[in-house]
């Protein structure tokens, strides 16, 4: 576009239209080198994010060969469990990021689809939310049945939720899933008591870095519906009185 900008403009006549066409040739050249920073900012990402799993797992493998040890004292597993929730907190970030990345620059999520039991990968779920939140009560109604999905990541999905529900929701409130099938639909909701979020806020919820704190950089909800959309399903928040918010998502069978 630079090179040929020159001999553009000489065939044009109406100064007005001249300088029309040389705003219209820096705003491009400046979105360009934008692009480009960003594309090399999400490709550094990508690699520093690769490259901090292994770190992570030694963590967790050397935090759980600890906790197996002899004579241990009370604030040496205190400390060992610190360890390890750190560690998990770590690589549930690192995983976004990488999720971030690809649906970003890299061509959308990989799917990978089998035939799944949505309600087992909600029990597994739960029990590994369980594990670094023992104090939470999870409650699940309901039976949903089959899908043709791919398997992590829709108990990525759970995960997602759940955590954003124990973020979001007082100490000790409970956490309510319930399952169910319409027809060639499979849905899913998880309730959070707490006050709820206002209607206004609901769309902002899915947009990315949004509502990062501590223990969250923000990506948790949107890539939540990133990888529902990719299964052809829908996910929203909803809202009643005072009773919390819900989170409802949908997914076709097939």
């Amino acid at each position: 576009m630079r090179e040929a900008l020159p001999e553009i403009l000489a065939a044009i006549d109406d100064p007005a239209t001249r300088a029309r066409v040389v705003a219209l040739a820096q705003e491009l050249e400046s979105s360009e080198q934008r692009l480009k920073v960003a594309l090399q900012a999400a490709q550094l990402v990508s690699i520093i994010s690769q490259d901090l799993r292994n770190p992570l797992q030694t963590i967790t493998i050397s935090a759980a060969s600890l906790e197996r040890g002899p004579s241990l004292g009370e604030k040496q597993v205190a400390a060992i469990d610190r360890i390890a929730a750190a560690a998990e907190r770590a690589r549930c970030m690192v995983r976004d990021l990488l999720d971030f990345t690809h649906a970003q620059i890299g061509g959308g999520l990989q799917i990978a689809r089998k035939p799944i039991a949505l309600d087992l990968i909600v029990a597994r779920t739960i029990e590994e939310f369980h594990a670094h939140h023992p104090e939470r009560a999870v409650l699940v109604e309901g039976s949903a049945g089959e899908l043709f999905a791919d398997e992590e990541r829709i108990a990525q999905v759970v995960e997602n939720l759940l955590s954003n529900a124990n973020r979001h929701s007082p100490p000790g409130g409970a956490i309510s899933i319930t399952l169910a099938a319409e027809k060639e639909i499979l849905l899913l909701r998880i309730h959070h008591d707490g006050e709820p979020i206002p209607a206004e806020l609901h769309k902002q919820l899915f947009q990315p870095l949004q509502g990062g704190n501590d223990r969250s950089i923000g990506l948790g909800l949107y890539l939540a519906r990133e990888i529902v959309r990719a299964h052809g399903g829908t996910i929203e928040a909803s809202a009643e009185g005072l009773r919390g918010t819900t989170f409802t998502v949908q997914l076709p069978r097939t």
